[in-house]
Parts: C-alpha cells; structure tokens; sequence
C-alpha cells in the first residue's frame, strides 16, 4: 500500500497535528477466523507540525495478541522505539528520547527522556520505568530537572516503589528548590 500526501489533520480532527506524510505499507492477511494481520511500515517520511518524520517496524495482530517489532517513530530529535508483545499477558520494552518537547506537545518545551518495561497480566502489569527530564516547561509549569523511577511489582501487589526528584520548580508565582518524594 502507497499513502502520498497524508494530513493526520484531516483524519484526526485536530488541527494542530497538520503535516504531509507518505508511507509505504506491506499488510499481509492471514487466517481471518483468528484475526491475522501484519502491517509493515516499510517507510513513513514526511513533515508533522513542521518536524520532519519518520516511523518504521513491524505490527502483527493474530488473535487477541499484538506483536510490535522494532515500532520507531522519529519527529526531528525526538524518538519512540517499542518492542514487545500486547496481549492478556504484557511484554514490552520502550525508549523514548525528546529532546524537542515542542514538536510533539505544543506549548511545551525542554527534554525528557524515558526508558522501561511492562511485564505480566495485563491488568496488574509489573511496570518498570526510568525518567529523566531537563528544563521542561509547559504552559506555566517549569521542571529545571526531573528524575522519576518507578518500580511496581504488579498493580495488585503491595510490592513497589516510586521515587521521584524535582529541581527548580516553578508554577505560577510559587517557587520550589527541590522536592523528593519516595513512596513504597
């Protein structure tokens, strides 16, 4: 499948995600009684809120279970890179780099970065996740840096632990040096 000249404005209603993207897809249906289908992003190019992108990688859906093979997503510097498998039971694996908060959110600014996992029953999942953020801003809120760890052992468990650092925290006209926060 060839896509030219793609507005995600006009397919998704919003107008603020205006660009031009192409796109060359490989889908491969198979047994319809179970839901097989396999969509390749061979290529995905083009322009989104003035960023250039790209996106490639594999979905594959069969069943009630979804496989995400090296699904990357690239708009300017900013990057999403998933991997894994969605399902009754989770198994994925993510990376996310943004350094161009502006390009994604808008009215929004400064890097963040953030790295994980998402393991077990999908509805008490093992969530593993390491944040970091740097001069973010967004509308009034101002983050001068950011840490966030998080380690659940399942939703339903009483095993986890967040701990969360903040510097130079600004919303408003009230200032804060620092806040630590560590929940178990």
């Amino acid at each position: 499948i060839q896509l030219h000249a793609i507005d995600p404005a006009v397919w998704s209603g919003l107008p603020e995600w205006h660009g031009e993207l192409d796109a060359q897809l490989t889908c491969t249906i198979g047994d319809l009684d179970v839901g097989g289908v396999a969509v390749s992003i061979d290529s995905l190019s083009g322009v989104l809120r003035d960023n250039p992108v790209t996106a490639t990688g594999l979905a594959t859906h069969i069943s009630q279970e979804t496989r995400l093979d090296n699904v990357r997503f690239d708009s300017g510097d900013n990057h999403l890179v998933v991997n894994g498998v969605v399902s009754e039971r989770l198994d994925l694996d993510f990376d996310v780099y943004m350094p161009n908060l502006e390009a994604v959110l808008p009215g929004a600014s400064g890097l963040l970065s953030a790295s994980g996992d998402i393991r077990g029953d999908m509805h008490s999942p093992q969530v593993n996740i390491k944040a970091d953020g740097k001069a973010v801003h967004f509308n009034e809120e101002y983050v001068d840096k950011l840490e966030l760890l998080v380690d659940i052992g399942s939703l339903s468990s009483e095993t986890g632990e967040v701990q969360l650092t903040a510097e130079g925290v600004k919303t408003g006209d009230l200032a804060i040096d620092s806040v630590n926060l560590h929940a178990s």
